[in-house]
Formats: C-alpha cells, sequence, structure tokens
C-alpha cells in the first residue's frame, strides 16, 4: 500500500471515530439463551466422546489390538450430537458452520463478573495489575460486589491510546501496555496479511480495534466475515479436533492471531470442500492417477504402501512392486501411494478459541498468563467495514474491493489464492478433516513460486529444512530424475516419472527424520508450485496439533516402520556418555527396563515441575523446551537425551516442559526405578553414578556410536568427543542412493550403517548386502579415494551416520598424536582382530558385543582349565597360540591355530562334545561363549535368529566337508553322493546347495523314523537326506540292520516322488549333523533354472509316479521275466523295495561283475531306459520301464555279469532295487522260480553272442580304419583306437538330408564310411564334395569350438563314424593313452592351437598385413596343423587324393627349407620365412621340403581355409587379396621348376636302344678323329713346320692326353646323358624367394597327366 493510500484510510478511521457509528456487529456479543446453551453442552459432550475414542484408537494400533466395534459406537454418537448442534446453529441468523461456539456455558457470567471483581480490587490495592495487563477502563466506578460490573458499551469497551490516556494512567501501566501494544505491532508485521505495510497503518487498526475480555474456557466467536483477533494479554488456547488435551490444542500469547479465514471471509466458500463420508479407495494403478498428477514411468503395477509393504525385512521373492530405481519415485512423492485408512468423518475437525486455564502459559517466548486464566484479546475492524470507510473517501467508488487498497489487497488475494488451492489440492490427501482456520494458518506460511523451465523444483539429496519442505504443484508439468551414475563428472539421470497440478512433493510423516530427497523435481514447462518450508508447516502443526487426527493412521505406519530399523535399546543405553565405562551386563538390564514411546505433535513428554526422574532418549523426530513465563527456549533434536538430572537426583523437578514439535517422536524412557533395581544387582556402578551427581556428562548419543566404528576403537576419548560435534544422522527410505557411482564430493563423508539393510552396486549390478554395523567410504574420508567405486542404495529403511572428511582432518589437526597413527596404519596394515569363523558375514554390531560380553582368558601350555566346567560348556575362540584336539582314546584329532573355533554347536542349542577335549601346545588367548552369553547378545537381534543359526550351520557343515575330503563350500559331496544332483548343472547345484537346511540331530533321535518308512503311504513325504557328520544305523526288518557312514545319502526315491516311503528306518548313535533338501522347495527353483535343467526335470516328472507297496508288486508280477513265476514268490520279492536313482550314463552293472547268490542284486527299471551293452560296447537292447535285468546273476545262476547295463543319456533312471538278503530268503521258499528264469535266459544269451561278434568285426574292419585315417588320430596305437572305437557308433543319412548346419551346436568329429556330400558356406555356397574317408570338426572334438562352422548335405545315402568329445576325453583318461603319452600329447595339441589363436599364425606370419582380432585369421589358427622341422628333416606334402581332407595349403612362418626332387636331392626352390608352400603340386611331383634350419611350418586343407574366410567377398585392402596373389604367383613359380627338374629327371631313364645309341655314338666318336687326324695332316703338308715342344711341354701335353682319355673312358662306362659327364647339369643354385610350405611326398606313375592337368589349372 502506497503513503498516500495509508493516510486515506487513517483519515478514514478517525471520521468513523468521530461520527461514532453503531458497532454491534464487532462488539463482545453475549448470548445467554437456553438452547445455545444446550447446543454448547451437546458439543461439548461431542468433544470429549471423539477424544476418548481417539485417545483409545492410538493405544490400539501401537498394541496392535481392534476396534471395530468402538468406532462404530462412537460414530453413531458424534454423528447424533452433531446433528443436534447443526439444529440449534440454524435457529441463528449466520449460516451454518462458520459461528463454532455460540454459546456460553451455564454460570459462565457469574464466573467472569467474579473475574472482573478481582482483577479491579488487585488494581486498587497495588496500584497496577497483578499480571501486567489491566482492563485499561478509564472510567471504571466502584460498586458493591452484590450489584457486579456495569455491561460495558462500545465506547467505554474501546480503546483509543490518546494523551488523555497516557496523562490519566499510572507510569508503569502505561509503560507494560506500550510493551505490549510493541509486541503486537512486531508480531502483525510479521503475519503475511501485512507484509510490506506501514507501522503506521497497522497501528491504526490496533488504535481502532474493540477489546474482549475472555474468562478461563470462555469461547471466543468465530464467524464468517468477522474479526482478526490478535492476543493482547493472557492466554488463548486453541482446540483441534474432538479432545481437549494438550496433543490437540496449543495456547497463543500476546501478539497471536486467530479468525484470520473469518476475516478473508472464507468460511462461505469452504463448504464446497467440505470432507466426504464415503472412504476414498485407492487406485491400484498408478498410471490411471494422472488426473490426481502423479505419473510413473516403466511401471504400471499397483502404487506400494511405502510405510508398510517393506516391513519386515529385504524385499521377498515374490515381490512385484517398482525396482529399486522407480521406488524413489514414491519416496519423493508418498501422496502418490494409496493410504489403508482415510479420514471419512463427513465434516471438518472442531474448533475452538478459549481463554486459557489458570496455570496454563503460551508457548511463545516473552509471554505469560494472567493469574486467574483467561484473556483479553483485539478484534480489528472487520474487511467490511474497511471498504465501507474507504468508500466514504473516495467519491469515485463507494463500494472499494481489497484489489484496490495495494499491498494489503494483494496479501490478501494471495493469502486468499493458496488457502484455496490447498483446500481442493492439498488438505484431502495431507490434512483431512483440518478445519478451516487451521488451513489458512497453513495458507499464509505458504511461498507461491514460479519455476522456469527446466529449473529445479526439489533437488535430490537436499536435507534439513530443504529436504523436509512440501511443494504443492499448480500449475505445469514438471520431470522425476534419479541420478544412477557419474561419468567423467557428469551426473546419469534416468527419467521416473512427471508430475503435473495436484501433485505434492514430500510427505509431512518425514519432517524432522532427516530424510534427503530421493530424486529431482525437474520443470518441464514453466510451474507454478506452493512451497511450505518444513519450519512453518512444523509452527502450524504446533499452533493447530489436532490437525494431524486425519493422518494418524499414516503417521503410526511410518513410526512402526522406522521402529524396526532403531538400535536396539542396549545400543542405544551403551551409546550415551551417562553410561560410558559401565559394565555392559549392568548397562543391557537398564536398558531393558526401558520403554520406547510413541508421541504425536503436541504430546508432553515432561512437564514443568514434574518429579518423574525418568531419562529420555529422542530416537526420532524433534521437540521443543518450554519454560513458564518465558515460552520456548530450545529445541532437542534427534540423538539427544534430556531428564538426566532428575534421574541422577540432581535435580528434584524438570525445569522445563518438554513438547513434541514434529508430526511425531519416538523416545526411549528410562526411569529412575529401573536404574535404581539395576545398581542394586550391580553395586559396583555405583561409584560412577555418584561421581556423575558432581559432573553431570551430556547426553550426546552420537560420541559413544562413533566409539563402536572399528576405524576409531583405538582413538582416544578427546578426539572422538572433538569427532562427535559434528557428525550427522540421516535416514534413507528403501530404493534410495546414499552414494552414486563415479561421484566426486567436495567433502566426502564416511558413512555408519547403525540400521538397517544396505546394498553396493557397480554398473546396477549387485555386489555385496551389508547389515547394520558396517562402514564404507572410509578411503573417501580419509582422501585416498576420489570417485565413489560403487553405488550405495538401502534396500530397507535404513538409519546411516555420516563423518565429513573435513570434520576429521580438523579433529587430526586438534589430536597430533591421532595423526600420527593414522598415519601409521595408512603406511602398515595392523593386524585383523580374530573373530568367530562361524559367524563370519553377520553384522559387526553382532561381532562386537561378543567381544564385549564374552570371557577372555589365558591358559598356559597344558593347562586343563578347558576341560572342566564352564568352559568345557562353552564355545572357544582361539585368540593366540596353538591347542590341541584330543578323543577320549588320548588321541590327537586336531590342531585348532589362531582364528579357529571349537564347540560352536553349543551356540545352535546342542549339546558340548563330551567325546573330545582341548589342550593348549602353547601359551593362549581365547575367547570363552557360553550359552547365557550368547542368549544375552542374540536378545537384542530378535529377526536375525534364523539367519546367524544357518550361518553357523553352514560352517559346520563346510568343516564337515572338509573331514570328508572335499572342498567345503562346493557342490562336489552333493554331486557325487546323489544321482539327481550329479545330472543337473553345476550352476542349479549350488542353488540347491543355498535352498538346503542344514540340521543337528542329537543322539538317538531317529532321522527316519519307524512311521516313515512302513506308514509312509498316508503321509506326502519329499525329504532327502544327507550325512555330513556322525554316525547312524538303518533298520529294515527284512533286511537287518546297516551302518550308516558320514556322505551317503538317504531317500532319494522319495525324493523325486518315486515312492511314498522310505526303504528303512534310520536312528543316530551319536550327534549327526544332516543336510536335507526338499523336493517341492528344489524343484520350483529348477523349473526357473536353464533349460536343460527344465528339460531334465520334465522328463523326470513325467515318467516318474509315486508308487505304493501294492503297485510295486503288481509291476513286478507284469515284468516279462517273472511273467510265468508265482504270484506268492513276486510278492515276497518286492515286500522291502529300496527305489534308487542313477545318473545319465551311469553304470548300474558292469560285464564281468561276480554273482554271487545272497549278495548280488537285480533291478526292475521304473522312470527311463537302460542299456544293456557287451564288452567292445556292442548295444544288446534297451530295457524299459517295467523291465526287470540282473536277475539271472542276482539268483546265481550265472557266475558273472554277462553284460553292463548303463542308464541312458538323455536322463536318469529311476529302479527298484532288490536286495541279495531277500532273494535268498524268497528262494528258500520258492526253489522251482529259478528254472524258469533259466528258460529265458538260455535263449537271450545266443542272442547277444552274435551281437557281439558283429559289433567286433566292425571295429576292427571299419572304425579303427577310418580313426587311424584323421588327422588327429594318425599314428597312435591300435590299442587306443580300439578303445575309442568301442565308444563309437554309426549314423545313417539319407540323401538330400543335412548332416549339419551352420551355428548349430556340435561337440563331435565326423568321419564319412560311406556316400558322397556337399560342404556349403553359411551363405550356401558350394565350398567342395566330400567322399568317402573325408573328415570334418577335428576342433569340436578336441572341444576348441562348439558350433558348426559350415553346412554338410548328403547327395547320396551317407554312413558317418561319430566321434563326440566325451569319448576322446573318456579314452585320453585311460590307462593307455597315459601309459603310450597320448593323453600328454593331446594336451600339448589343445595349448598349441590356443596359442596359435593367440598370436594369429599362420597368417599373421606371412607378408600379409594381416591382423590379430580378424576373426577370419582366428579360425584359421583354429584349423591349421603345425609343424615343427629340424635342420635336415623333411617335410611330406600332402596329395590333393586324400581321402581324408583333400588338397593342403602349407605356410613356413619361420626358418629357411629347400625343395627338393629326386634320389639325388636336386633342388627345385628355397622356402624362406613368409613363405607358401602349395603341397598339392609339390605331393604330384614327388617333391619334399627338407629344412636347412629350424622351421615353424603350418598347414591347413583348403577346404577348411575356404570355411574359415568364408564365401563373402573381402575388401580390397584386405589380407585376404594379398594371400590369394602371393599364392598364385608362388605355384606358378614353383611348377615351372618342378616342370624343369623333371624333365632334367626323364633324360636319366633307361632306353631299350641304348645298345645301338651307343654304336652309334662310338661310329661318330672314330669318324670325328679320323676326320680331325686327316685334316692335320693336311695341314701338315701346306703349312710351315712349327717348331718342337720341349721335354717339358711334351709332358704337359701328355698329362692333359691321358686326362682326356681317362675321361672318355669314363664316359664309356655311362649309359644314356650320363655318359656325357661335359653335359651334367650343375645343381641349381639355392633361389631366396618367397614361397612357402611342404610335406609328404609320393611318385605318381601317371606324372605326365598330372603335369598336364596342372597346366590347364595354371
Amino acid at each position: 500500500m502506497s503513503v498516500e493510500e495509508e493516510e486515506t484510510v487513517l483519515d478514514a478511521i478517525a471520521e468513523e471515530e468521530n461520527e461514532n457509528d453503531d458497532s454491534e456487529a464487532f462488539s463482545e456479543s453475549r448470548p445467554g439463551s437456553k438452547d445455545s446453551k444446550d447446543a454448547v453442552k451437546s458439543s461439548d459432550e461431542q468433544n470429549e466422546g471423539r477424544g476418548a475414542h481417539r485417545r483409545a484408537t492410538w493405544n490400539r494400533e501401537v498394541s496392535g489390538e481392534s476396534g471395530e466395534a468402538e468406532e462404530d459406537d462412537w460414530s453413531e454418537s458424534s454423528e447424533n450430537a452433531s446433528e443436534d448442534a447443526s439444529q440449534d446453529e440454524e435457529q441463528k441468523d449466520d449460516p451454518p458452520d462458520l459461528e463454532i461456539i455460540r454459546e456460553e456455558p451455564e454460570g459462565l457470567e457469574a464466573l467472569r463478573q467474579e473475574y472482573f471483581k478481582k482483577e479491579l480490587k488487585k488494581e486498587e490495592e497495588g496500584g497496577e495489575d497483578a499480571d501486567g495487563s489491566g482492563l485499561e477502563d478509564s472510567s471504571s466506578e466502584s460498586y458493591s460486589d452484590e450489584e457486579g460490573p456495569p455491561e460495558p458499551t462500545e465506547a467505554e469497551a474501546e480503546v483509543q491510546f490518546n494523551e488523555e490516556d497516557r496523562a490519566a494512567a499510572p507510569d508503569d501501566d502505561y509503560e507494560e501496555s506500550l510493551k505490549r501494544r510493541t509486541a503486537m505491532l512486531d508480531a502483525l508485521e510479521k503475519q503475511r496479511l501485512f507484509r510490506d505495510c506501514t507501522r503506521d497503518f497497522i497501528q491504526s487498526l490496533l488504535d481502532r480495534s474493540t477489546r474482549q475480555c475472555l474468562a478461563p474456557n470462555e469461547a471466543l466467536q468465530i464467524k464468517d466475515g468477522g474479526s482478526l483477533y490478535v492476543v493482547e494479554t493472557g492466554a488463548l488456547r486453541l482446540q483441534v479436533g474432538s479432545e481437549r488435551s494438550s496433543m490437540s490444542c496449543s495456547v497463543l500469547g500476546c501478539g497471536g492471531t486467530v479468525n484470520g479465514a473469518g476475516f478473508l471471509r472464507l468460511h462461505s466458500e469452504a463448504n464446497a470442500f467440505r470432507p466426504r463420508r464415503i472412504s476414498f479407495k485407492p487406485v491400484e494403478n498408478p498410471r490411471s492417477t494422472r488426473a490426481n498428477g502423479y505419473d510413473v514411468q516403466g511401471y504400471n503395477g499397483r502404487a506400494p504402501y511405502i510405510y508398510s509393504d517393506f516391513r519386515g525385512g529385504i524385499k521377498k521373492e515374490d515381490y512385484s512392486g517398482p525396482d529399486d530405481t522407480r521406488i524413489c519415485f514414491f519416496n519423493t512423492c508418498p501422496y502418490a501411494c494409496p493410504s489403508k485408512s482415510q479420514f471419512s468423518r463427513g465434516t471438518w475437525l472442531p474448533f475452538t478459541a478459549r481463554g486459557g486455564d489458570p496455570g496454563e502459559h503460551p508457548a511463545q517466548a516473552g509471554t505469560s498468563c494472567l493469574p486467574g486464566g483467561g484473556a483479553t484479546v483485539l478484534a480489528l475492524p472487520p474487511m467490511q467495514k474497511i471498504l465501507e470507510m474507504l468508500g466514504k473517501t473516495k467519491s469515485e467508488s463507494a463500494d472499494l474491493s481489497p484489489s484496490k487498497i495495494g499491498p494489503f489487497r494483494e496479501n490478501c488475494e494471495s493469502v486468499a489464492f493458496v488457502w484455496r488451492e490447498l483446500m481442493s489440492k492439498f488438505v484431502a490427501g495431507v490434512f483431512p478433516g483440518a478445519p478451516v482456520e487451521a488451513i489458512y494458518g497453513m495458507a499464509e506460511c505458504g511461498e507461491h513460486i514460479t519455476v522456469p523451465k527446466g529449473g529445479n523444483v526439489v533437488s535430490e539429496g537436499e536435507i534439513g529444512e530443504a529436504g523436509d519442505s512440501i511443494v504443492l504443484i499448480l500449475d505445469g508439468v514438471t520431470t522425476v530424475l534419479k541420478k544412477v551414475r557419474v561419468v567423467k563428472g557428469v551426473p546419469q539421470m534416468e527419467t521416473i516419472g512427471r508430475l503435473r497440478a495436484g501433485a505434492i512433493v514430500g510427505d509431512i510423516s518425514l519432517i524432522g527424520g532427516e530424510i534427503p530427497r530421493s530424486a529431482t523435481v525437474r520443470a518441464k514447462t514453466d510451474v507454478e508450485a506452493v512451497r511450505f518450508p518444513s519450519r512453518a508447516l512444523l509452527f502450524s502443526i504446533a499452533r493447530f496439533p489436532g490437525i494431524l487426527e486425519g493422518c494418524t493412521e499414516r503417521l503410526m505406519d511410518a513410526a512402526e516402520c522406522l521402529k524396526e530399523r532403531l538400535l536396539t535399546r542396549t545400543e542405544v543405553a551403551s551409546s550415551l556418555n551417562l553410561f560410558n565405562g559401565c559394565d555392559l551386563g549392568f548397562v543391557n538390564d537398564v536398558a531393558n527396563g526401558g520403554e520406547r514411546r510413541l508421541l504425536f505433535a503436541g504430546d508432553t513428554v515432561v512437564m514443568e515441575g514434574s518429579t518423574v526422574g525418568t531419562l529420555f532418549v529422542l530416537e526420532h523426530g524433534k521437540c521443543t523446551v518450554e519454560v513458564s513465563g518465558i515460552g520456548t527456549v530450545a529445541d532437542v533434536l534427534q540423538g539427544n537425551c534430556f531428564g538426566e538430572r532428575t534421574l541422577l537426583g540432581i535435580s528434584d523437578k524438570a525445569n522445563a516442559t518438554v513438547r513434541v514439535l514434529t508430526p511425531f517422536a519416538l523416545v526411549l524412557a528410562i526411569p529412575r526405578q529401573v536404574l535404581q533395581k539395576a545398581l542394586d544387582e550391580h553395586p559396583a556402578e555405583q561409584a560412577h553414578f555418584e561421581q556423575l551427581k558432581t559432573s553431570p556428562q551430556e547426553g550426546r548419543i552420537a560420541g559413544s556410536k562413533v566409539r563402536h566404528v572399528e576405524l576409531f576403537r583405538p582413538c582416544g576419548f578427546g578426539f572422538l568427543e572433538s569427532l562427535n560435534q559434528s557428525v550427522t544422522f540421516c535416514t534413507y527410505l528403501h530404493g534410495q542412493t546414499i552414494c552414486v557411482e563415479g561421484d566426486v564430493e567436495p567433502d566426502p563423508r564416511m558413512f555408519v550403517l547403525t540400521g538397517g539393510f544396505i546394498v553396493a552396486e557397480k554398473g546396477g549390478r549387485p555386489l555385496a548386502r551389508m547389515s547394520p554395523g558396517a562402514t564404507f567410504g572410509e578411503l573417501a574420508m580419509l582422501g585416498l579415494s576420489k570417485e565413489r567405486p560403487v553405488t550405495i542404495r538401502a534396500v530397507t529403511l535404513c538409519f546411516v551416520m555420516s563423518i565429513p572428511s573435513s570434520i576429521f582432518f580438523k579433529a587430526l589437526d586438534q589430536f597430533p598424536e591421532e595423526k600420527v597413527r593414522f598415519e601409521q596404519r595408512s603406511e602398515t596394515k595392523g593386524p585383523a582382530r580374530v573373530s568367530w569363523p562361524c559367524l563370519r558375514g553377520e553384522s559387526s554390531r553382532l561381532l562386537y558385543l561378543l567381544d564385549l560380553y564374552a570371557e577372555k582368558a589365558s591358559c598356559k601350555r597344558g593347562d586343563r582349565r578347558l576341560n572342566q566346567y564352564p568352559f568345557n560348556e562353552a564355545a572357544v575362540l582361539v585368540l593366540e597360540g596353538e591347542v590341541s584336539v584330543i578323543n577320549d582314546e588320548g588321541e590327537e584329532v586336531a590342531v585348532l591355530t589362531t582364528g579357529a573355533c571349537f564347540n560352536e554347536r553349543i551356540l545352535v542349542g546342542a549339546r558340548a562334545k563330551q567325546t573330545e577335549f582341548l589342550m593348549p601346545l602353547t601359551h593362549c588367548e581365547v575367547r570363552i561363549l557360553n550359552r547365557e552369553t550368547w542368549g544375552k547378545v542374540m536378545a537384542e537381534f530378535p529377526h536375525d535368529l534364523d539367519k546367524v543359526r544357518r550361518t553357523i550351520l553352514l560352517y559346520m557343515a563346510e568343516r564337515a566337508e572338509q573331514r570328508l575330503g572335499y572342498e567345503p563350500g562346493t557342490v562336489a559331496l552333493l554331486k557325487e553322493k546323489t544321482a539327481f544332483f550329479s545330472s543337473v548343472s553345476d550352476s542349479f547345484a549350488k542353488e540347491a546347495l543355498r535352498l538346503s537346511e542344514t540340521r543337528i540331530v542329537e543322539p538317538d533321535t531317529d532321522i527316519v523314523s519307524n512311521d516313515l518308512w512302513s506308514k509312509g503311504d498316508q503321509v506326502m513325504l519329499e525329504d532327502l537326506y544327507i550325512i555330513l557328520q556322525g554316525k547312524a544305523t538303518s533298520y529294515n526288518p527284512h533286511v537287518g540292520k546297516r551302518k550308516i557312514n558320514p556322505g551317503e545319502a538317504i531317500g532319494e526315491g522319495v525324493f523325486v516322488g518315486a515312492s511314498s516311503l522310505y526303504p528303512h528306518s534310520v536312528t543316530t548313535e551319536n550327534l549327526c549333523l544332516v543336510q536335507v533338501l526338499k523336493r517341492s522347495v528344489i524343484f520350483e527353483a529348477m523349473r526357473k533354472h536353464s533349460e536343460e535343467d527344465r528339460q531334465l526335470l520334465e522328463q523326470l516328472e513325467r515318467e516318474v509316479q509315486p508308487l505304493t507297496l501294492a503297485h510295486l508288486q503288481k509291476r513286478l508280477i507284469q515284468s516279462s521275466a517273472f511273467r510265468d513265476s508265482d504270484p506268492m514268490f513276486v510278492s515276497q520279492l518286492a515286500r522291502s523295495p529300496d527305489i534308487v536313482l542313477f545318473a545319465p550314463g551311469h553304470i548300474i552293472m558292469a560285464q564281468g561283475e561276480e554273482c554271487v547268490l545272497g549278495k548280488s542284486q537285480f533291478f526292475m527299471v521304473l522312470a527311463g531306459r537302460v542299456r544293456a551293452e557287451g564288452a567292445v560296447g556292442t548295444l544288446f537292447g534297451t530295457i524299459s520301464p517295467g523291465q526287470v535285468f540282473g536277475e539271472v546273476g542276482a539268483f546265481g545262476m550265472t557266475k558273472a555279469r554277462s553284460a553292463t547295463a548303463r542308464a541312458w543319456k538323455e536322463g536318469m533312471v529311476c529302479c527298484l532295487r532288490f536286495d541279495g538278503n531277500v532273494i535268498t530268503d524268497v528262494l528258500e521258499s520258492c526253489p522251482q522260480a529259478r528254472d524258469v528264469l533259466s528258460k529265458a535266459w538260455t535263449a537271450l544269451e545266443s542272442k547277444n553272442a552274435e551281437t557281439e561278434l558283429k559289433r567286433r568285426e566292425w571295429i576292427k574292419e571299419c572304425a579303427i580304419p577310418a580313426l587311424s585315417q584323421t588327422q588327429i588320430l594318425a599314428g597312435c596305437p591300435v590299442d587306443f583306437l580300439h578303445s575309442l572305437a568301442v565308444l563309437l557308433k554309426e549314423q545313417v543319412f539319407e540323401a538330400g538330408s543335412y548332416i549339419q548346419e551352420t551355428g548349430e551346436a556340435c561337440n563331435q568329429m565326423m568321419i564319412m564310411l560311406q556316400g558322397a556330400a556337399r560342404i556349403q558356406s553359411k551363405t550356401g555356397a558350394l565350398i567342395g564334395p566330400l567322399n568317402k574317408g573325408a573328415v570334418f570338426n577335428e576342433i569340436n572334438a578336441l572341444g576348441l569350438f562348439k558350433y558348426c562352422m559350415a553346412s554338410v548335405r548328403a547327395t547320396t545315402t551317407c554312413r558317418m563314424l561319430v566321434l563326440p568329445d566325451s569319448s576322446l576325453k573318456q579314452v585320453l583318461q585311460s590307462g593307455v593313452a597315459k601309459d603310450e603319452g597320448i593323453a600328454e600329447a593331446f594336451q600339448f595339441l589343445l595349448e598349441t592351437r590356443h596359442e596359435q589363436v593367440s598370436r594369429g599364425m599362420p597368417i599373421c606370419g606371412l607378408d600379409v598385413s594381416a591382423e590379430i582380432d580378424d576373426v577370419r585369421v582366428r579360425a584359421i589358427a583354429l584349423l591349421s596343423e603345425r609343424i615343427d622341422l629340424q635342420p635336415g628333416e623333411e617335410w611330406f606334402p600332402m596329395s590333393a587324393e586324400d581321402p581324408a581332407g583333400g588338397a593342403y595349403i602349407g605356410m613356413l612362418v619361420s626358418g629357411s627349407a629347400m625343395v627338393e626332387m629326386g634320389d639325388e636331392g636336386h633342388c627345385v626352390m628355397q622356402l624362406t620365412s613368409g613363405s607358401i608352400f602349395p603341397e598339392d603340386l609339390a605331393a604330384a611331383y614327388g617333391a619334399v621340403a627338407r629344412a636347412e634350419t629350424y622351421c615353424e611350418a603350418y598347414r591347413i586343407r583348403k577346404m577348411d581355409f575356404q570355411i574359415a574366410v568364408g564365401s563373402n567377398t573381402a575388401p580390397s585392402n584386405n589380407w585376404f587379396w594379398r594371400f590369394k596373389m602371393k599364392e598364385k604367383a608362388v605355384s606358378q613359380k614353383i611348377l615351372k621348376r618342378l616342370r624343369s627338374v623333371q624333365g632334367l629327371l626323364d633324360l636319366s631313364i633307361p632306353n631299350s636302344k641304348d645298345t645301338e645309341i651307343k654304336a652309334w655314338k662310338q661310329r661318330r666318336r672314330q669318324s670325328f678323329s679320323d676326320a680331325q687326324e686327316k685334316k692335320l695332316q693336311d695341314d701338315d703338308t701346306k703349312s710351315p713346320q712349327l717348331p718342337l715342344l720341349n721335354a717339358t711341354a711334351n709332358m704337359d701335353m701328355g698329362t692333359v692326353s691321358s686326362r682326356s682319355a681317362g675321361l672318355l673312358g669314363d664316359i664309356a662306362q655311362k649309359p644314356g646323358l650320363m655318359a656325357y659327364s661335359v653335359l651334367q647339369l650343375p645343381k641349381l643354385p639355392k633361389v631366396r624367394e618367397g614361397s612357402g610350405s611342404m610335406m609328404h611326398s609320393r611318385s605318381d606313375t601317371k606324372l605326365s597327366q598330372m603335369s598336364h592337368r596342372s597346366d590347364n589349372s595354371h
């Protein structure tokens, strides 16, 4: 409002004063009719009824009781009372529901008159009011007590602060009045309505106001269009709800205001928002809540009840709610979740404003109450009157609306706007049933904000004031974002939802809980919203605490959720400085006597002046400390305690009132009586508390909690107290992230988990789960790690204590000795604390309490105390030294070293070991844990009892496995001792081991009782037992007793569902450790596992049926072996059935096994198939369900088993086993039964012998030759090949069918015995033909590759010999393979192939610029055979006609070799490093490559090469084209050289005309000689005579002649071309050019044809 407008208002007020207008509407009303009194009385009764109901309801909720009947009774009575009150109100002129209290209670007028008499009397006697307020009536006259005070008029009651009053009033009264007036001005200036208004304007309203005096409990008139009341003196009690108690009321002092909603005429608008009586049914699908402003992305299920769905522990397996990221949407907007109970009152909660009772003090600081109670209030002019006054001064408008009077108008409109938005979008969900005046109070504190597009409405991680504020979206759209990780400093945000108009961010239930924001809410468009700061909300709740009545159950749900994760009472008490240094047993006794209380806003924790002597620890929430006459002086934050002075007797009374400020609080109360009782039981603690009386300690709970952290245990008290000042406690809801992977914090913190469970995640994958007591972030706090390595997420509601790095280093600076200690610990890691190995993985809190409680003892060598009570009845942990475990026979069975424990069985309730005792071998330190101490500690962990028990039993089971020779914690024992689990995958076996249960069975106790084996048909049996430790005895009256040793399984037939009874009863001889697996649990998990395991289970369930004894006897009679036998004989055989299970491929009976009557067994197949095989793998037949095998040997008709019985490989086999003892007993009664079996056996034996002979011939003539021609098996001994062939079989493929297809799984090598096929690439292109002897998939048989590289399609009917990798592995493990070194050679072969792949050889050894990572290069490396040549060794090339592989390509990657031909080794061509050697060309000319140096060479079939590179066209710059060009050049060059040398060799071949040729040569030589002599003679006659040579020259010429003659003589002796030695070609020089590799040579009679063919090909 401008200064001119304010002056106008002041002038209007002055003019109004001069006119003395009638102000009845604004003066005090004093109705007194009987009807109105009845209405008030009815209202009071209704209030009392509702208050009692609310108190009873809360008590029932805390105790878990139900009160439906009481609720119905109360609802009915309250409705009747409400109807009566509304009928009375209708008789008035005012609208209904606007004037809350209309009449005074009966007799109130007389009380008020008496009150005025006392006040006037005090004024006459003392010259001033006793309370310093007075009535300020300048025209007061004396009157008699009988007459009473006269009825004041408006003029008499009107307050005018002018000079006459100042002169007439005493100085003290004036000063006190001025002080009150100043206080009211200050208070009104802070009101939202008068913000930015001048002080003169507010003062003018006060000057024009009227005073009303309220007696104690007198109601103030609240109505629409009324005045805004300002408390001047005394106390005004505001009551919301149906109960007059400290919880639903508050007290206002000087400056407090009321009836703001009536002042703005909002009551008339409130009827449109009246609560509905019909309860609201929450929407199940969150997407359908878009009308309410919430839209979750990525989740379409039911919105969770966040305060109840996640109680009781970590998410259950059947959980179907939102994931951990989406749940953060509901954590950010809890009101998007449905509420299990809704407000259905059908009307507003009652609201009254009454004068305070005597002694009722306001909560505001600097205010006080009147000695006799009551209050005086000033009624400001109503809004309508202000408008009327303005209308008289402004000619242009006779009726000014608030919108035309500046800031005051804007403030009024703003508050009214926010009020309307709250009523329409906020109240029903947050404060259901809250009265109009209370909502006006919240509207005043709301901040109307506008957030531009892209701005944050709230930010993830906000905490404290910012994190507790509540935001109501009025208009626009926002996006809810969750930070999932930080990459290079940039947060990666995931959108989890959107918010629209009507959405609420935050929850009043979470105020004061120090809960960071779960997600960021960012404006997608420009957003208009209202923000309610948490302090303002708490102020409104403190002013109207009864508004929480409509959301009580929601608060209780939140409180119960918090209570589950709070510290135990013992931990809370032991962490107080008050109990620092006390015995833990004493602290435990004190804490157990304490009581946890749930209190709501306005509840009084302790009243000023009370003498209860109780210590209170505030575990959650916030409280205020109020001192009478002063008001609120301080706040109590969670983690603090108060009341220790009265507890210790230092003070007799409480010096202040402590009241709950937050919506609810959790308080641990420890009464003085509990402390005294504990002191009586622990008198040694008396001195500690006597000392505290002279130097009381503060009650910080954080200090001792820091001492419990492992990192700070060695630290001094001063250092810890320095940390205490700044440690913070936070609460995290389910799904919230405490820190995010990759985040770099400016002040990194260390965290201590004090309650709940968290999980560490890396890349969204869980790594580890942590329980209370765990610490994390130490490295970040110590400055050793910058980025957070993992994301820490709360999987339940969690309490976390954090220590910032700055505070830690600041404390180190204050305590240099601690800094030295931490520096030393960072350099050298100190010795780890020895903890119980049987409790590994449990919370550090549990281990810490065990260390505190358990007794520590020192023992010398040979000390026998450990064998005496109570040590021999306790668990023992060796802290230092060595202890020997000796049995009752005096033998040492084990030696315990540091960290080992003994007798841990007592921790799970078992008896202590009686047959073993301990003897120290050295000086020892041990920790003794007895049952009593264990029970005391576990009493603090009631929810962890089952988990801890499982951990101990798991440790005992692992120890038992280790004693049996198995690696502890693995599935080796389970897979070896049970057929079922030996058949499943290792991964599922591990899962089954996790689902198993370990039990301790006391001596002489039944594992399988007599009823379970004899009456099993009547009960549902499903358990499989494995004895891990101890001894047991099985008993069956038909079989007798039998010892059961550790490692034996019992009841596998029952487990798989094949039998409804166990074969015998089992009783323990001593304490046994038994592993139990339940069929229902294991089968259910197996159905969710891999496809292979599922198929195995389906096959088993499809064939296995639970059979009773009668069913088994019937199936045995129907079998072919006993079909002709006496039914009585068969029934006696099946009287004691034993059902057993066999894994796929398991040998049930071996051929040649000795048969003894009375010991040998026979079987009947119940499910699956059994193969009857001969000595060389001959298949005699397949035994189907219902048939028997082994009966001939069991009945003693043969001395040895004639065949092997093997379970089929397609699944498990279930059989009924018949024991030899039973057979002997039955034969004694029916000896003729053997004759029937003998006849059938004779015919079957003859047939099997014939089948065996055919199989042996096939192995010798077909299988072994085929195997010997393969590349990987060539050169292996015949014995090895025979062992391998026994395991193989043929497979026939019809013409046109695919033998294999590209990409399908393959683990076998195939050899073509007969037929023809074509091999195709993955695109269908033809690679080449395959004929008899062809081999492919060698690397699959070696286990180097698991899939087919090419497709093979039969062009004719093909017989294929199949070599699976399993058969090859089986034979390689045999004695033959090991003795001959074959197993070692194959292992070397596998290692070589892996090395080739890693090096990219041979392609990367050629100069073709190939890369190792090229898939084709790696495939060629996998298919290539390596050849190592020493100098002088020969490489024999393979011919293209080789049936097993066809043409080969050789490659020399290092060294040099010479290609030679002929017996004399004529040089053809030199191969150097990087050369290609076309083996087919070299083999065609019979050439070999001889190593000149060490050579590393490779060869690969051309067909395999084409498969590896594929048929796709390679890029122009690819290595493939360079390889092809090099190969072509080398092939042309070597072919030319091969032809030349071959031509030379052809000349030396003998000819049939050699004699004539020799004669012709002789004649020709003679002719040459004669012609030469004749020419010499002619020359002598024509030329002069040359001089004669000397003797020396003649000698030289003679020598030459003789040499020539000798040479000619040699020529005459040599045939053919070699006779001409002068024409003999020397050896060709070594050509050093790049070329290839080679091996294997043969002479070919068709050399000319091959040469011609080669010419055509090139």
